[in-house]
């Protein structure tokens, strides 16, 4: 499942003129802004000047002048530029994305967003538990016959400081889930290890799920294993498993980690990467052409994390731990 944006655009499945004009419209409204911008800092600085006198020293008065140009600049800038920026990426979302991906014929379905709050969330075990989350860009499709959702994620919480708070970002990458036919009562939690291999540090993500010690000194140096049953997670995790999660993992970068949880996998990639970036100084080709690009990543991804656990999982399935 790959997808070419250039064989579209030969076949004529993607008009992409209407909207380069509105990023042509969008982009001649920033320019002008900024000129305003400028022109308003200019006068605001010379105001000031006439208003309360400009100091003695030549340098310095240039300096100052400089200065509370820049200023104004910056903040009108910013102010204007986020205005017109966000409306044309919404804008890019709704009319490039979505005709993209839903008029094609892809088995995949897209949308801006999807309703999952930081509570289910955290039911994933995975990470410390999320005050923030955010799902966007979110494909939706049968891979390798598993019902799959996956997009871009943030996961933030709130952090206490002596100055009041702080917004910590515990996960932000590619996330994924999947609906398994297994018994809801069957927990499996794979995380980094970040304890250094301390026992003692390694707490359960679960009440009742037990820390699970895999014979591999290369596997326990990058993961730790907990599990409601510790005997099915001995079997999920044999040699073969072991070995392909580790090259999986070295694709890319140490970053895989999964749970099964409530009859549902959960997966994700935690790579700090927002995976569909759009700027309106880009041409709409090439800002899709990125977003093409990202997308047969992610596709990759998950293709691969799904071949890599499908065996294990038809092996608890045909245990009958199915639901």
């Amino acid at each position: 499942m790959k997808i070419n944006l250039n064989e579209l655009l030969e076949n004529d499945q993607i008009d992409l003129k209407p909207l380069e004009d509105l990023r042509k419209e969008k982009l001649g409204i920033v320019r002008k802004n900024l000129f305003l911008s400028v022109s308003i800092a200019v006068s605001l600085t010379i105001f000031s000047f006439l208003l309360f006198g400009a100091p003695k020293s030549v340098f310095l008065a240039v300096l100052i002048y400089l200065l509370v140009l820049f200023i104004l600049i910056l903040i009108l800038g910013i102010i204007l530029l986020n205005k017109h920026l966000s409306t044309y990426v919404s804008s890019f979302r709704r009319d490039a994305l979505l005709l993209a991906f839903n008029k094609l014929n892809l088995p995949l379905k897209f949308s801006e967003s999807a309703d999952i709050t930081a509570d289910q969330f955290n039911s994933n075990g995975i990470f410390d538990h999320a005050s923030i989350f955010k799902f966007t860009d979110v494909f939706q499709g049968k891979i390798l016959e598993l019902d799959t959702k996956f997009g871009d994620a943030v996961a933030q919480r709130k952090v206490a400081t002596k100055n009041g708070q702080r917004t910590e970002t515990l996960f932000q990458g590619l996330y994924a889930k999947t609906s398994l036919e297994l018994n809801k009562g069957f927990s499996l939690y794979l995380r980094r290890d970040t304890t250094y291999n301390l026992t003692l540090l390694q707490s359960s993500p679960e009440k009742g799920a037990t820390l699970v010690k895999i014979p591999n000194k290369a596997f326990e140096k990058k993961y730790v294993v907990h599990s409601t049953h510790p005997t099915l997670a001995e079997s999920f995790f044999n040699d073969e498993t072991q070995r392909k999660l580790i090259k999986l993992s070295k694709k890319y970068n140490d970053s895989v980690q999964f749970s099964i949880c409530q009859g549902k996998l959960h997966f994700c990639l935690n790579n700090g990467r927002d995976n569909f970036l759009i700027a309106i100084r880009k041409p709409v080709q090439e800002s899709l052409q990125i977003c093409f690009d990202e997308l047969n990543f992610s596709i990759e991804f998950v293709q691969e994390f799904l071949e890599m656990v499908k065996e294990p999982i038809a092996q608890l399935q045909a245990g009958n731990f199915n639901k």
